[in-house]
């Protein structure tokens, strides 16, 4: 499984550079970097924190703490080294050309109406995308945290799927009203959309946590909420870049049908 995972690193180094190649980045190197010492660094030091406070609280760990730091290690480096063959691999393809011309002069923005704010769509859209998982979800938790036997797969799949749809049609109408009010800055908007789902998680887990497990010392608490944030902050970004392409190839389609005179 850890295998698997670091695999994905050549996705993430590919997408990274494609992405920055589009905004006039033009070192291939600086690409990999960014995709190699965000996220994986951010999960391979937060899984480190969980394994070096259970080995002083003294923990009982199915591993020794070597055995653990070493396949932590192991891990990065491998996802690490996948980032930068999808950096090179993506840098030396064509970059995506933009569908129409853009003005060179800025233009204002009007004043948005209180139910376009950010603080107000985000929280709704969320709830929309986490309402649609909650049963997938608390099942997880429930078979990760609580030991109990996991057996459904299949509507797992499906289940990821159909989040790909509905965090891909939100987006892409948020975007369509954003840009009704003439407000084109719709790129952070968007991955705010897509991330706002990974709120209402936490909150259950938070919830969760208080109701259901049975932990009684410091060590499980904060193992749970290492092992917690580091699915939902993954959950949060994968979200956000799948609204932020379905918003890019929505704006596409419809700017490409501009005629240039």
């Amino acid at each position: 499984m850890m295998v698997i995972l670091a695999l994905w690193g050549f996705l993430n180094g590919y997408t990274t550079s494609r992405t920055l190649k589009f905004f006039g980045t033009t070192d291939w190197n600086f690409s990999a970097i960014v995709a190699a010492f965000t996220l994986p660094l951010f999960i391979s030091v937060t899984l480190g924190f969980e394994l070096a406070l259970a080995w002083l609280t003294r923990t009982a760990l199915r591993y020794s703490f070597k055995a653990n730091l070493l396949r932590i290690v192991g891990w990065y480096l491998l996802n690490g080294s996948m980032c930068y063959l999808g950096a090179y691999r993506g840098y030396m393809q064509k970059a995506v050309q933009i569908p129409s011309p853009v003005g060179t002069v800025r233009r204002p923005i009007p004043a948005m109406p209180y139910h376009m704010s950010i603080l107000v769509v985000a929280p709704v859209l969320g709830f929309i995308q986490f309402a649609s998982m909650y049963a997938e979800f608390s099942y997880l938790l429930d078979s990760v945290f609580r030991s109990h036997m996991y057996a459904m797969f299949g509507f797992l799949l499906l289940n990821m799927i159909m989040q790909v749809l509905i965090v891909s049609l939100l987006a892409i109408l948020q975007t369509y009203v954003q840009l009704c009010y003439q407000n084109y800055e719709w790129w952070w908007r968007s991955f705010a959309i897509g991330a706002a789902g990974a709120l209402w998680m936490a909150g259950y887990a938070l919830l969760f946590l208080v109701t259901k497990m049975k932990v009684s010392d410091f060590a499980g608490d904060a193992s749970f909420i290492v092992y917690i944030a580091v699915f939902i902050i993954c959950y949060g970004c994968a979200a956000g870049a799948v609204a932020v392409n379905a918003s890019y190839y929505f704006v596409s389609k419809i700017y490409s049908s501009i005629r240039k005179d």
